[in-house]
């Protein structure tokens, strides 16, 4: 691999100001013809399908198995959709439509009804609670409902007596629903749902509605509505996941997603050729901008409904790339070792051996130094025996794949890009859009979220903060101007919330200014990038640090189930649940042990006083988790404010045992 993949010099096609500035008097706008070629989203899918409409465009569940969809069945299926959102739901221009489902084909077929008709997407996470739904609803005044079936139906039953909503019709794709374990198992139609004051009625009831108006009088239904639409249009309105607060709606524009779309197609090379599979949440802004920049490049996508079906959709399917979560790889990863694991002495050995080898081959690519003879043989016969094995699990055609979304640890990286498998981190928020930052296939930089995207300029604050600006950055929070204000400068900058440093180019982030804790003492600690080392630790799943007006800084921590039962076992300590584990004394001992480890090299006031195990590891069901899996730091914090000054006492009480010690 030669040495440009580290190469220190920013793309001719990013703009980075790498000074720290109090004012911005540099006036940077994109050029008006980059990135937007196209008056709005429409206008650059029909391209896409005139260009290539009986090439495989999608593959949508069907069974067991994917059936392939065209680039002109998809435009035909969206037309019908939105002919019967126009007569059916009395749909029009402006009007904001709920869309409420996981990631299938239907997804992006109503996402384009909605834009053709010249309204507004308005996508809420298929697992929603009623509270968050409900805001939804009210807030971006939504006078129509698209939903996945029965179950959503229900929960839109209960938040509609809460009043104060402007819906009128709903349409849900599935006739049932099966429920989950946790929700009491069992299937619910739409006989379980109580009866609602609007409209009701299965997807293909509006479809079969648009279809009978081909040939009438289209133009009354909104057929050519979207060839009024202009770039500075609203195209969607997102709700942030509320890590650090609650959650805003984003007024995405259709400049924002024609930018975006095209500033990804210009990063990576990806063309009709090249698949990937689509199967973390739609309504998240990075689900949905690698969708919108495959349509844009020809790529085709395949969905994936659900988390158990992804071995067999890779299989299946065989992307050529990928993008997920940190989570996504890690337990892929943890899943290769426990494979190996159950496969005896030897199989570890070998896997070891050759994992060993692959590292120092990487790295060494990495630096740009030469890889000698005998090593790159010894590679080879590495990559016969065992590293390709390795690769087939994700279908054996994997280039690259992107994570995105919440940092990825540098150890699992290095362990894909071993195998073979290059991880590219990015970085972008739901007010970009998405991706403002992302490494290259052939610029990339593990640690870093990488270079910015064509078209964008970065730049820090005084006190590090990032600052972006560019044809991403969204038009504002919707109905909600004080807090526009408040991240959007007069020149254009939008002010991030997050810490970052900038070294040749490529962007570092290091926290968020929100969660800067500062101790009793007056100390400014950042909290993530002690996190991120707790979760590099073999035994620690997640970590929550927590210091605020405080003497000193404690973890919230929960285990890495996998990892400590299989010690555990070996170590014969009678554990077989998470909460045997949290209760040994001898698991609690090996995560003193990985807390000493992130305390080596750190200030004392960036060091860790104590620590308390979470009783259960944290979860979406209680609000501990985003759709993504980010920490919901305000929520852990305020659940567990018990548990947090129990743990500041024994930590006051073993400090003042600690200097009566020194006394003496």
């Amino acid at each position: 691999m030669p040495p440009s993949l580290v190469a220190d010099i920013p793309e001719a096609s990013g703009n980075v100001r790498e000074t720290r500035m109090s004012v911005h008097p540099h006036n940077f706008r994109p050029r008006p013809a980059e990135g937007l070629r196209y008056p709005n989203v429409v206008f650059m899918a029909h391209e896409r399908v005139t260009r290539s409409p009986h090439q495989t465009a999608f593959y949508r569940t069907e069974g067991d198995g994917w059936a392939p969809v065209t680039w002109a069945e998809w435009w035909s299926d969206a037309q019908r959709a939105a002919r019967g959102l126009g007569t059916r739901l009395r749909l029009e221009s402006g009007d904001s439509v709920l869309l409420m489902c996981g990631p299938r084909y239907e997804w992006i077929v109503w996402e384009l009804a909605i834009a053709m008709l010249g309204a507004v997407c308005v996508p809420v996470d298929a697992g929603a609670p009623r509270e968050e739904l409900g805001a939804a609803l009210r807030h971006a005044a939504c006078v129509a409902a698209v939903v996945e079936h029965p179950e959503h139906l229900r929960v839109l039953a209960e938040t509609f007596q809460e009043g104060g909503h402007r819906v009128r019709a709903v349409a849900y794709l599935d006739p049932y629903a099966d429920l989950a374990p946790a929700r009491g198992g069992g299937r619910i139609g739409i006989d379980d749902v109580p009866t609602m004051e609007p409209w009701v009625g299965l997807a293909d009831m509006v479809v079969a509605a648009g279809a009978a108006e081909e040939g009438a009088n289209s133009d009354e239904h909104g057929d050519d509505a979207w060839s009024t639409v202009g770039l500075s249009d609203t195209f969607s309105i997102v709700y942030t996941s509320g890590t650090t607060g609650s959650p805003r709606g984003v007024s995405l524009s259709h400049k924002n997603m024609v930018y975006e779309s095209w500033a990804i197609k210009n990063s990576f090379a990806v063309d009709h050729r090249d698949l990937h599979v689509a199967f973390l949440p739609l309504h998240h802004i990075f689900a949905r901008h690698m969708v919108w920049a495959a349509v844009a490049s020809g790529a085709v996508t395949g969905f994936c409904r659900t988390p158990a079906q992804l071995p067999r959709a890779l299989e299946v399917l065989r992307p050529t790339f990928l993008g997920g979560v940190p989570w996504t790889f890690e337990k892929i990863r943890s899943s290769v070792e426990q494979d190996v694991g159950r496969r005896g002495t030897m199989a570890r050995r070998q896997f070891a051996w050759a994992m060993r080898l692959a590292r120092r081959v990487r790295a060494k690519e990495r630096e740009g130094a030469r890889v000698s003879r005998w090593l790159r043989s010894r590679y080879q016969l590495a990559e016969k025996t065992t590293l390709g094995r390795l690769r087939e699990g994700l279908g054996g055609r994997v280039r690259f794949a992107i994570s995105g979304a919440a940092p990825i640890r540098v150890d699992t990286l290095e362990f894909f890009h071993a195998a073979g498998v290059l991880i590219l981190e990015g970085y972008g928020l739901t007010e970009t859009t998405g991706a403002t930052h992302v490494n290259r296939p052939n610029r990339f930089r593990f640690g870093s979220v990488g270079l910015p995207l064509p078209g964008c300029e970065a730049s820090l604050a005084e006190d590090g903060e990032i600052l972006v600006r560019g044809h991403h950055v969204m038009a504002g929070y919707h109905d909600a101007p004080e807090h526009t204000e408040a991240v959007l400068d007069d020149n254009g900058w939008l002010h991030t919330g997050d810490l970052g440093v900038l070294d040749a180019g490529f962007l570092s982030v290091v926290g968020r200014k929100k969660e800067l804790i500062i101790t009793d003492g007056g100390k400014n600690v950042a909290p993530a990038p002690i996190e991120r080392t707790l979760r590099e630790l073999p035994e620690i799943a997640e970590a929550v640090v927590v210091g605020d007006r405080r003497p000193c800084l404690i973890a919230l921590i929960t285990l890495d189930e996998e990892v400590l039962q299989g010690r555990a076992q070996a170590a014969k300590l009678g554990c077989s649940t998470y909460h045997d584990l949290v209760c040994h004394p001898e698991v609690r001992r090996w995560v003193a042990a990985a807390v000493d480890t992130a305390n080596e090299g750190r200030t004392r006031a960036e060091q860790l006083r104590g620590f308390a195990l979470l009783p259960a590891p944290l979860s979406r069901a209680e609000g501990e988790l985003t759709a993504t899996l980010k920490v919901r730091r305000r929520e852990v914090i305020e659940r567990y404010a018990a548990l947090i000054d129990a743990t500041y006492e024994t930590a006051a009480r073993r400090r003042d045992g600690e200097v009566a010690d020194a006394e003496e």
